[in-house]
């Protein structure tokens, strides 16, 4: 089996992304035959780096390509080829500001991020 993820497009609103970030460019797949929505959890200690927002996207979006690679090698047979790409829409967090235990909780603090993959299997 061959998995072979394009990349990931960050369709978050400009506005909303670092100063100075450029987004990547991605081969896109026209023909594709399915289309997953997904919430992928990237641990903020792996993931953030609170001197550099640039650095900071650019983890998110390669988490997100290690998490679809993932997914789709547990999702096809190995007999599959597979090409894929995936698109973040969102990326949230799971803190609860409205929790009284916001700060002090046991849940380990993550982005949340809401992507679209969309595969060719042959």
């Amino acid at each position: 089996m061959a998995i072979v993820v394009n990349g990931t497009i960050n369709s978050i609103p400009s506005e909303k992304l670092p100063i100075g970030y450029t987004p990547p460019t991605v081969t896109l797949i026209p023909d594709y035959h399915y289309r997953y929505d997904v919430v992928v959890p990237l641990v903020w200690s792996t993931t953030a780096n609170t001197s550099n927002p640039i650095t900071s996207m650019t983890n998110i979006v390669t988490g997100t390509n290690t998490a679809v690679t993932t997914l789709l090698g547990l999702d096809f047979l190995s007999t599959a080829t597979v090409t894929a790409y995936a698109v973040i829409n969102s990326i949230d967090t799971n803190l609860n500001p409205n929790s009284t235990t916001y700060l002090i909780g046991a849940t380990t603090p993550s982005y949340l991020v809401s992507a679209t993959i969309f595969v060719k299997a042959v």
